[in-house]
């Protein structure tokens, strides 16, 4: 099992709960990873240490031959890989080495489409694995679209999460620790401070919806990166530095979704959105954008609200409608709270657990 990036992400959660919840009377999960960062750390807590396959240029040769002697001192009967390009050395690897390769992409951002070899790499891919994963029919659609993908061995297994885990019940809230006032309307977000997440229009939109509202705060959580001054500098300029704030990283996600009235994803570009799901399976009414893999997920109108990305004045009168009508905020709820136990892990790892079987049946 490898994956390219070590942080925190919907893919590092994905990859770790995978290896954390595959049958281990069949399966014997080692970890490689390219650096170390949150995710080694995680996995390091469940009993396994990664081992450390580096790499320091675009395409570097090393590489590919350091996964190629781990495969062999470790007798490796099938690879699994995460995220693209890493995927595209695995495939290389497991092709000399003659075992078989399942490669999962995880999103649009993972591949830098203008890059002036991705067909070449999308070939390789198509050639020398066993199956590429998709983690949602729209992800999927969008490299056919671009010709990259090839169907014939594509499939699509959605994420999972820990449905108990976000059981609204069983966590508490943040709201005296983070001094929100009893009766405040609360709006949030979960994921780290990058482009794709359209944070800027989420911004925009809270000093749209506090004309309207005006106790209303606006918290994200997840870490941080050298966009938070622009960010910061944004609200300031909209005049809600007040109403919006930053969480960094947090462990404790269910709490912060206790927190949480409406639960918003302001993203650009979504591959399947492991943190609407989440929000969903602790009882929230989401607002997404229709941005890849939430409008796979959502049903408009039935267990959440569907509005266009990059549209703050959309996203506002969404956000708006939701606070103001709780019929619709509690109907919304609890069809959420429905929908998101399709996207239990148990059924993501037999679903991987099933691509297993049949890649090392295979002659």
């Amino acid at each position: 099992m490898i994956i390219e990036s070590s942080e925190t992400g919907g893919a590092e959660t994905v990859f770790l709960n995978l290896i954390s919840h595959l049958d281990r009377r069949r399966y014997a999960p080692f970890v490689g990873l390219l650096s170390r960062g949150w995710l080694y750390d995680e996995v390091v807590k469940r009993g396994l240490v990664p081992f450390l396959v580096p790499t320091h240029r675009s395409f570097d040769v090393g590489l590919l031959v350091r996964l190629i002697r781990l495969i062999k001192e470790l007798s490796v009967d099938l690879v699994h890989s995460h995220l693209f390009d890493i995927s595209v050395y695995a495939a290389l690897a497991g092709k000399l080495c003659g075992i078989p390769v399942i490669s999962t992409i995880h999103g649009v951002v993972d591949v830098r489409e203008r890059e002036r070899l991705t067909r070449v790499k999308f070939a390789l891919l198509n050639r020398c694995v066993h199956k590429i994963v998709y983690v949602s029919r729209p992800l999927l659609d969008h490299f056919l679209q671009l010709e990259y993908a090839d169907e014939r061995i594509s499939d699509v297994v959605p994420n999972g999460v820990d449905l108990d885990r976000f059981d609204a019940e069983n966590v508490g809230s943040l709201r005296a620790e983070l001094g929100i006032p009893h009766g405040e309307l609360v709006i949030g977000a979960v994921g780290d401070l990058r482009p794709a997440k359209g944070y800027d229009v989420l911004i925009r939109a809270a000093s749209i919806v506090r004309t309207s509202i005006p106790n209303v705060t606006f918290i994200v959580a997840g870490s941080e990166t050298p966009m938070r001054g622009d960010l910061e500098r944004l609200a300031e300029a909209c005049g809600v530095s007040r109403n919006v704030r930053f969480l960094g990283f947090r462990s404790d996600i269910p709490a912060v979704l206790k927190t949480i009235d409406i639960y918003v994803l302001s993203s650009l570009s979504e591959g399947f959105s492991l943190t609407t799901v989440e929000a969903m399976a602790a009882g929230l009414p989401v607002i997404c954008t229709k941005c890849g893999g939430p409008e796979w997920v959502i049903t408009e109108g039935k267990d959440g609200l569907l509005v266009a990305p990059g549209d703050p004045h959309g996203l506002a009168k969404a956000i708006c409608e939701v606070a103001t009508d709780k019929t619709l905020a509690a109907r919304l709820a609890a069809a959420a709270t429905q929908t998101a136990r399709k996207y239990s892990i148990p059924e993501m790892v037999e679903r991987y657990q099933g691509l297993y079987r049949s890649a090392l049946e295979e002659p």
